[in-house]
């Protein structure tokens, strides 16, 4: 209930947002290392160099060794180094959730603060630590709601469709191309247009066309997937 009395301008949320990561995570970092599958993926580059992530990933994921040859560069073999980037990623993907999302329900705005301040320490999620490894399902959030955001924009601003649909498709592609975890919260992507469709849409035929006529290039890089 305090919560739901605190005021936060818009601006803000994003400081206090990492303000609370920061709390959870932040000063933890700093001690921590690599562990579990971080290990094997950081002697690929080791002993292999960038183009052994694509045989290291070639068995089920055979796109996923991009992430690793896009950041190598820059994050080399520090542990610190990854450490900070997934953190990084946890609270853009935060982010990324509350403004996108308040795209979708721009009335619910306390709502959504309180959802992304509880996305941010999602208690059942306690690999945090293991920054290599799930430096990409954070990429992937971020994406994912950048998607969204986009796909919402597309609906919201039907003049500037173009700009906002072919980002958003790209960056489904992006996420489907690292790993398979997403594909079930990608299912709720018709639900989410067909919300957004019906505040300005009464009628139940329009609705479904509209829906199923804007969720068919998200259909398609999909069934392509």
């Amino acid at each position: 209930q305090l919560l739901m009395k605190l005021a936060f301008p818009m601006w803000t949320v994003p400081l206090v947002l990492l303000g609370l990561g920061f709390i959870a995570y932040g000063f933890l970092i700093p001690s921590w290392g690599f562990y579990w599958d971080d290990w094997a993926k950081t002697l690929v580059n080791h002993l292999y160099g960038y183009s052994g992530y694509w045989d290291y990933y070639a068995y089920d994921r055979p796109l996923s060794g991009w992430t690793h040859i896009v950041l190598l560069p820059t994050l080399g073999e520090e542990p610190l180094n990854w450490q900070i980037f997934t953190f990084t990623m946890r609270w853009i993907s935060g982010v990324a959730m509350w403004y996108s999302l308040s795209i979708l329900w721009p009335q619910a705005k306390r709502s959504l603060i309180l959802a992304a301040l509880l996305f941010m320490v999602y208690p059942v999620f306690r690999q945090q630590p293991i920054a290599v490894t799930f430096h990409q399902m954070w990429l992937q959030y971020v994406l994912y709601f950048l998607s969204l955001g986009a796909m919402f924009l597309s609906i919201r601003k039907p003049h500037r469709y173009w700009h906002y649909m072919i980002p958003a498709v790209i960056m489904q592609f992006m996420i489907n191309s690292i790993t398979e975890d997403f594909i079930g919260v990608e299912l709720l992507r018709p639900l989410f247009l067909w919300f957004i469709i019906s505040q300005a849409e009464g009628s139940t035929s329009i609705r479904i066309r509209k829906t199923l006529r804007h969720y068919l290039p998200y259909a398609l890089m999909l069934s392509a997937y």
